[in-house]
């Protein structure tokens, strides 16, 4: 099936279920404001009376910046693992709410009772999942450098130019970009797998899910890339509105923060439509079977609404 079909499949369901889209956005916000203020005070209560922000809201004072880090250890140390934790507290946020979304999109109708048992039901499945893909993406970042750092000792010598370094440089880090693209792909589809057989088993699913994507690598990275590309406008669109605006006064400051929401809007509903799309193509490849396979053997392999799907579209 053509690949727009997905994208438009996708896209149709996202806007279906924008009360699904504004749910997440609220429970974003209201969680981001919490820790925002939450880490105001621990970076205020760090610096305290430091004068450290007031000269370098003037201009960047490398002596400036280099003495507060030297008088600040345990401060920094503070805010790192600040850092860390909240950074932490989105990914398990991004997990939980992963599950209520993917379980919403296998229903004819968003509900929040739906959504909140999906949240419920498949976060630890999908914290596992998340676990094991982080890990492997480690390795391979691991073992891709440590080829890269290899090779640099073997032939550097025989690079001419800085222009064929970099080049290589540039080769590996593109390398590196589609391994992750890969395995990001790879866990979406393993999510389904999961979810539809209500598996838990963690390692079959990125197996299927690995199946799945080299049989249709093309299509899967297309679909990743059309949505991520358009993410990308958002982030030069935002900026660019930014800096024009500016914020220079209370109005541009208000202004300048419904904008910003705005796009953060934007970026929730193109992830949606991503799980979405996604969702759609493993779904069409995943009925082929039926083609040839008995009904009985198939339809044990899907769970009853998705058949009641299939049943109306066929």
């Amino acid at each position: 099936m053509n690949v727009f079909l997905f994208l438009s499949r996708g896209l149709k369901t996202t806007a279906r279920f924008w009360k699904m889209s504004l749910t997440v956005f609220l429970i974003n916000f209201s969680l981001s404001t919490t820790l925002t203020f939450a880490f105001a005070a621990l970076l205020n209560h760090t610096i305290q009376k430091s004068m450290f922000f007031d000269s370098m809201l003037k201009e960047f004072d490398y002596q400036i910046f280099t003495e507060f880090l030297q008088r600040s250890n345990n401060g920094l140390t503070i805010l790192l693992s600040g850092g860390i934790a909240i950074a932490f507290f989105y990914a398990m946020m991004n997990i939980f709410l992963s599950g209520g979304i993917l379980r919403s999109l296998n229903k004819d109708k968003f509900t929040f009772s739906n959504f909140w048992a999906g949240c419920g039901s498949l976060f630890s499945r999908f914290f596992k999942l998340s676990l094991a893909i982080f890990a492997l993406q480690i390795f391979i970042a691991l073992l891709l450098y440590a080829l890269l750092t290899l090779l640099l000792s073997m032939f550097y010598d025989n690079f001419s130019t800085e222009i064929s370094l970099y080049l290589f440089l540039g080769i590996t880090f593109l390398i590196h970009f589609f391994c992750i693209i890969f395995l990001l792909l790879t866990a979406d589809f393993a999510k389904f797998y999961l979810m539809i057989h209500d598996s838990e088993q963690i390692f079959i699913s990125i197996a299927n899910g690995v199946k799945f994507l080299f049989r249709n690598i093309g299509k899967s990275i297309f679909i990743f890339l059309s949505i991520f590309i358009l993410q990308l406008l958002f982030f030069y669109l935002y900026f660019h509105f930014d800096n024009d605006i500016g914020i220079t006064s209370i109005f541009t400051m208000i202004l300048m923060f419904f904008v910003q929401q705005f796009f953060i809007f934007l970026r929730i509903s193109s992830k949606i439509w991503l799980y979405s799309a996604l969702f759609e193509f493993y779904a069409a490849e995943f009925f082929k079977p039926a083609k040839i396979q008995s009904q009985q053997e198939f339809y044990s392999l899907w769970d009853q609404e998705a058949l009641e799907l299939y049943k109306k579209e066929k």
